[in-house]
């Protein structure tokens, strides 16, 4: 910004001046034929300098209208980014309520059997591959995951669906925000999931509950990036390759 300045203060200098010159040549040189002893003619070239003057003076005016604009536009842009900050943070707080609330859920008495969020989930990852191997019929292996998913799912439907949604609310908020380096925010979102998180996550999305709509923005952010090694299949030693399921730019994200 400021060498854009500099670069139209020296431009609009040199055009006046360039002007300027010209009009003065034309009037001693072509009017008076270099009778600078003509008394008559200074009245001309104090007429030229004043116009000068004046179109220093309009080259200021125009410069302070330029940078009035450039001014308000990096004001307004850094409002909108500080607006989509204060919402996006605010999203990943309540994100957060929602995964302790899994542990409010499962309170009983005055906190007897008390569980954290995160063991609840690992309980439901286990459930999730429990069902997994009870479905070696199925051959087709996305099915199979769908099956299993569906059958965890179904009995927490309030609390996972509730956990997934906003979770895909937040990455939707982030791919739809007119702000630069939108990875940036993804990677921060995805800095506070657990292991579990990341898991169950991978699963969500390739039921039918999240592949449509899910997964791609999971793909497009590199939601997987450094996510844990232990899959369903890995820990059964199955050779079913789920994430050969997903894009690559799933779990690494694109070069600038």
């Amino acid at each position: 910004m400021k060498s854009k300045l500099i670069f139209a203060w020296i431009f609009g200098i040199l055009l006046v001046l360039t002007v300027w010159f010209l009009g003065v040549y034309l009037l001693v040189f072509s009017k008076y034929g270099l009778c600078w002893w003509n008394y008559s003619s200074y009245g001309d070239v104090f007429t030229a300098v004043s116009a000068l003057f004046s179109g220093l003076v309009l080259v200021a005016i125009v410069i302070t209208f330029y940078v009035q604009i450039h001014s308000l536009k990096a004001t307004s842009i850094s409002i909108s980014v500080q607006q989509f900050e204060n919402n996006f943070f605010r999203l990943v707080e309540i994100q957060r309520q929602i995964l302790m609330g899994f542990a409010r859920s499962n309170m009983t008495g005055l906190g007897a059997n008390h569980r954290s969020s995160l063991e609840i989930l690992q309980e439901y990852y286990k459930e999730l591959k429990e069902e997994y191997k009870k479905l070696k019929e199925i051959k087709s292996t996305l099915n199979r995951i769908e099956k299993a998913y569906d059958s965890m799912f179904s009995e927490r439907r309030e609390y996972l669906g509730h956990y997934f949604r906003h979770l895909y609310n937040i990455v939707k908020y982030i791919d739809a925000a007119s702000v630069e380096n939108k990875q940036l925010y993804a990677n921060l979102l995805r800095a506070q999931l657990s292991t579990v998180e990341h898991l169950l996550l991978f699963y969500n999305c390739l039921s039918s509950y999240g592949v449509e709509k899910f997964k791609p923005l999971v793909e497009k952010y590199a939601l997987f990036e450094n996510m844990p090694k232990n899959t369903i299949d890995i820990e059964l030693k199955d050779d079913s390759k789920h994430k050969d399921l997903y894009k690559p730019c799933a779990f690494k994200e694109k070069e600038n």
